[in-house]
């Protein structure tokens, strides 16, 4: 039965990634919302996230943003034309603003949802 288990926390936690590409190939808005419901739901269902749902909300969502965060990182790339290096700068800054903007807001949402959660000691993941 454990097996099973951690089968489906398995998929659960790549189909947000596979959505997020697909949206990010597609230009989809709906696959990438769908994408962070996925993650959230495997954020607040999967056991190894119980009461840490803040640190892995922040892992899974930085996997699962990526694709669209580069998406988006080359289409700034390919807008702007004056310079290289400029348009290089810009395409690298968009793409570290949007991934902090993206890991505060949802960890906002996720600690607005989920109050109790236990302190975090990162020596224990290593």
């Amino acid at each position: 039965m454990k097996h099973i288990s951690n089968l489906i926390n398995i998929i659960i936690l790549f189909t947000p990634c596979i959505l997020m590409s697909v949206a990010a190939a597609k230009k989809s808005v709906v696959w990438g919302v769908i994408s962070i419901i996925f993650v959230f739901l495997f954020v607040f269902l999967a056991r190894i996230a119980k009461k840490k749902e803040n640190f892995w909300m922040f892992v899974i969502s930085t996997i699962t943003l990526l694709p669209a965060n580069i998406k988006i990182a080359v289409l700034a790339y390919s807008y702007i034309s004056e310079s290289k290096i400029l348009s290089v700068s810009v395409a690298i800054l968009l793409f570290f603003l949007l991934a902090g903007t993206e890991q505060i807001l949802l960890g906002f949402i996720t600690r607005a949802i989920k109050r109790n959660q236990s302190e975090i000691e990162i020596e224990e993941y290593f």
